[in-house]
Order: C-alpha cells, then structure tokens, then sequence
C-alpha cells in the first residue's frame, strides 16, 4: 500500500489522478475576481501563526529603504510567505492598516495553502504551516489574477456587467472585411451574435439564424409617402397635438396601444376608437350607454369625456345642458316636474316633548340636482292642538337652510289647520349657493296669514339635501299634538 502512494504522488501516470485525490481533500474554494495590485515591499509576519489559522494574521510594519511604507493592497491578493526553501500561499479579501503601528491584519476572507493547480479560483489544499513571527511575506503576482485577463490571441469571456466600457476617447471596432469572400475566408466557422462591417457595401452586418444578415447603410433616411425609412411612435401629447414630426426628426405614425377596442377598453383622452360592425361607435364606449341601439336613444360626451345616453325611450323629452353638474341631460318638456308627493299623514308629534321633531315624509335632493334658475315648490298641509303655549313649524332644505318658519297659537284645546305653499328660488349653485324662499301660511280659525322672511339662505347644492317639515311645541303639554299631510314637492325650470 506505501508503494501504492509513493507511486501515485511520483509517477507521471498518475498525475490527474493525483489531482483528484487532492481536490478530495480541499477544505474550501472561493471564487476568483481580478483585483488590482500594488509593488509592495518585501515584508514580515508580526506574530507566529498556526496551520490552520485565519484570524488575527498581522503584518509587521512594512519598512522600504529604512523608512514605514503604507500598504496599499487593501481589497484582496495572494501573500507567500517563505522561510528558507517552504513556501505558502494565502488568499485574502481585505486587509485594514493600524494607523498607529502601520501594522496589517489580514480580514474578510481567507483562505489558507493555495493550491497551485489551480488556474482561475482561490482553493485550499488543506492546512498550511505553522510560521514564526519574522517569516517573510510577499504580494505574490498570482497565475490566477494573468488568467483573469484578456488575451489578444484567443477568445474572451467577460462575466463582468457591461463586459468592457470606454470613457472619453476609448472605441471599439468590429471586424473589417472587404467583401463576402474575404468574410468567409477569415472567419469559416460564424457564430450567431456576431457584428461585422463590409467595406464593398459600407454596410454592417449581423449573424443571426445561422445567416449574415444586412443591418442597414451608413443611414438610413426618414419615411415619406415616397421612401422607406424611418418612423417614430408619438407620445400622447403628440397624438392629441397632431405633431407631424418627433423628437428624432422621423415623422411621427399611429400606433395600436392609443386604440381602443370596441366596447372595452380606457378612456384616456385622445385615444381613438374602433366602429363596431355596424360603422357605429359601441354604446358601451366609455360608460354605461344604451345597449340596445333600437332604443332610440342618443349618445352624447358628456364631463370628462364619457359618452352617456340622452332623451331615452321616454317620449317628449329634450336634450338639456345641466349648469351645476356640467352634464347634458334628458329633460322633460314640461315647464315644472313632481318630485314627490304623499297624501298619508305623517308620523305625529307627542304630547310633553318640546324637542325639535323631524315628520318622517322627506325627499332626498341628489348632489348637484340644482340649477341657477330652479324654483322648487314645497307645499302641504297639516293640524296641531295644545291647551297652551306655541308650536313652531319650519320647512328644511339641507340641515341649516330654513327656508319657512312660523308659528301658531293653541288655546283652550282647539284645533287648528294650516296649509303652506314655500317657493324658493336657487340663484346661485356651489358650495356656497344662494337660495330665496317666498311663503305664505293661511291658519284656519284665525283669518290671519303667516308670510316667511325672504332673506336669502346659503346652502351647499354640490352635496345632497334633504327637504323636510319639522314641529317643535314651546312648552310640555299633555294634549299637545301636531300633525303634518299632503306634503309634495314640485320643480320648475
């Protein structure tokens, strides 16, 4: 068996296994990357180190022609260090200085007895030695970091991002070849990815799909109605300013993506449309639409550009511009339009509650339903008894415009009616709109009328409102009650 391996570590025959056996007994392997180095000094170890240490390994100051010498080669290298005819060579990926002591200590990562087979990545053949303090040390030029290089005489792989780059005057030229003969010639066996340029054609070319291909003259001219050449996709900008011509000189032409498909799609503005199979735009363009063209219905843009259908199925109705929403709208022919009515009685007040009591027959005025000019009518009728004291009625719009307040008197248990008619006049609409209320209260049993103050009230007709009738009794009675029917709303414009 000794003859066995003095025969395996001697004999020539036996090498490539020899390099098997030993990259079985490697105790780590790092990856090579180029590095830049320095002419350092020869130098010496500070303390004695163990086989296998990789901590803590420091360098005496480095003196050059009797003076401190600052190490340099602070970001990676190979050190030998050597002793008489031993030798070891370690790896290291860092290095930090002693600003004190100008003394070296080897960090990140370290790797212990190189081994010299090894042509592009740093591996450890196992322990080292055990050094003295003293040992000389050098910056070795490692094989690995010349095989990292490029060579003018074979081929290169850069593992690198960006491979090779140029700053300020730096070029690169690609092969030159005086016509197809000479091409093939120089270069029998042609691989995909290759850049060329042919002086006959003054033409580059490229090698794709295993054939030469023609990349194009010297330049290559702007499209006209004549030429073929160049085109530009214009931005959106460009496509709603009808811009002939782009950033790059080359005339601008219509690209798919500012399409939108017939019935899906976004509505960013400019974008241009497809007709459906009858020549006509899809109702479902850009909203909700009509979806039943035999509707009758018509299709108008309306706010940011979403098309809404106006006029309907309802006959008689024409097309109006809404001011408040700045919306076309179907509106009826009819000078006035019912809003709501009821004739049921609404919930009555209570007896001994002085408390403000909102009837529970309201209606709901949508954001935005108002325009400058509209004259809603609220009228209704309603009843209230009380042995004494004074009710207070009062029509609402929103939750502070009181667009009528009256009260009335009760006494002795009698029972008395009233109806009321309140116009108000919106004037202006917005977050601050402008209303004018004009009332009327006839009370039965009295022969008096009750005519509301016709100071103007602000209220906010972007959001919605509600119209409402409440009663509030001055003091607690126990045959008080009120009652309130006959209650609709009427808008005209």
């Amino acid at each position: 068996m000794n003859r066995f391996f003095t025969w395996l570590l001697s004999s020539s025959a036996g090498f490539y296994l020899n390099l098997f056996v030993l990259g079985l007994l490697t105790t780590g392997a790092f990856a090579a990357t180029s590095y830049d180095v320095t002419n350092e000094p020869q130098m010496n170890l500070d303390v004695s180190i163990t086989s296998s240490q990789t901590t803590g390994i420091r360098i005496a100051s480095p003196q050059r022609n009797g003076t401190d010498h600052i190490f340099t080669a602070m970001t990676g290298g190979v050190l030998r260090i050597r002793w008489g005819s031993y030798q070891e060579d370690i790896y290291y990926s860092l290095a930090t200085r002693n600003t004190s002591t100008n003394t070296v200590t080897l960090t990140g990562t370290v790797l212990r007895n190189l081994c010299p087979y090894s042509t592009r990545t740093y591996t450890s053949c196992g322990n080292g030695r055990n050094w003295g303090k003293g040992a000389i040390v050098e910056l070795n030029q490692d094989a690995r970091l010349f095989n990292l290089k490029a060579n003018v005489d074979r081929a290169n792989v850069f593992t690198a991002s960006g491979g090779v780059t140029f700053s300020g005057s730096g070029s690169f030229r690609v092969p030159n070849y005086a016509n197809t003969t000479e091409r093939d010639r120089q270069n029998p066996n042609p691989r995909d990815g290759q850049l060329a340029y042919h002086v006959a054609s003054g033409s580059f070319i490229q090698r794709v799909g295993s054939a030469w291909l023609a990349v194009g003259s010297a330049t290559t001219p702007n499209a006209t109605e004549a030429v073929a050449g160049k085109v530009e996709l214009p931005t959106l900008a460009e496509l709603q300013n009808r811009t002939a011509t782009g950033s790059t000189g080359a005339p601008t032409v219509l690209s798919l993506n500012w399409l939108v498909k017939n019935g899906t799609g976004t509505t960013t503005a400019g974008r241009i449309p497809q007709l459906n199979i009858n020549g006509v735009l899809s109702a479902t363009l850009g909203g909700t639409g009509v979806r039943n063209p035999s509707s009758g219905g018509v299709l108008i843009a309306q706010g940011s550009g979403a098309m809404k259908t106006v006029a309907g199925t309802t006959s008689g109705n024409v097309l109006r511009y809404n001011g408040g929403t700045k919306n076309w709208e179907s509106q009826s022919l009819s000078a006035c339009q019912l809003l709501y009515a009821n004739t049921a009685s609404a919930a009555d007040v209570g007896a001994n509650d002085t408390a403000e009591f909102n009837f529970d027959k309201t209606y709901s005025l949508a954001a935005n339903a108002l325009n400058a000019g509209d004259l809603i009518h609220i009228r209704g009728a309603g009843r209230w008894v009380s042995d004494s004291g004074n009710v207070t009625f009062r029509v609402k719009m929103g939750s502070t415009a009181h667009v009528l307040v009256f009260t009335g008197a009760s006494a002795g248990n009698l029972a008395k009616t009233f109806t009321f008619d309140t116009a108000v006049h919106v004037r202006t609409v917005g977050a601050a709109g402008t209303l004018l209320p004009q009332s009327s209260v006839p009370i039965s049993g009295s022969g008096t009328q009750v005519f509301a103050s016709s100071t103007t009230r602000t209220m906010d007709t972007t959001a919605s409102n509600t119209i409402q009738v409440s009663a509030q009794f001055s003091a607690a009675r126990a045959a008080a009650a009120a009652s309130l029917y006959n209650f609709s709303i009427t808008r005209c414009r």
